[in-house]
């Protein structure tokens, strides 16, 4: 079985253990208004100084990605 098949029985079981366990995942609109603001707070707070802008052209080849 190749890599990507392998992710794939994986990322769809994934969802279905994790509810097991007590772990949901919700979207935004599922949200209620102070977990947006908890949500929002913590992205740019915790995540958004952490993150970096890439650059890709057509031209660059890029590890693992299949085209």
């Amino acid at each position: 079985m190749a890599a990507r098949e392998k992710f794939a029985v994986v990322y769809a079981n994934t969802p279905a253990e994790m509810e097991q366990q007590g772990i949901y995942i919700v979207n935004e609109k599922q949200l209620t208004e102070e977990q947006k603001l908890f949500c929002r707070d913590y992205f740019f707070r915790v995540i958004s100084p952490l993150l970096i802008p890439l650059m890709v052209r057509k031209s660059m080849q890029l590890p693992f990605f299949e085209r």
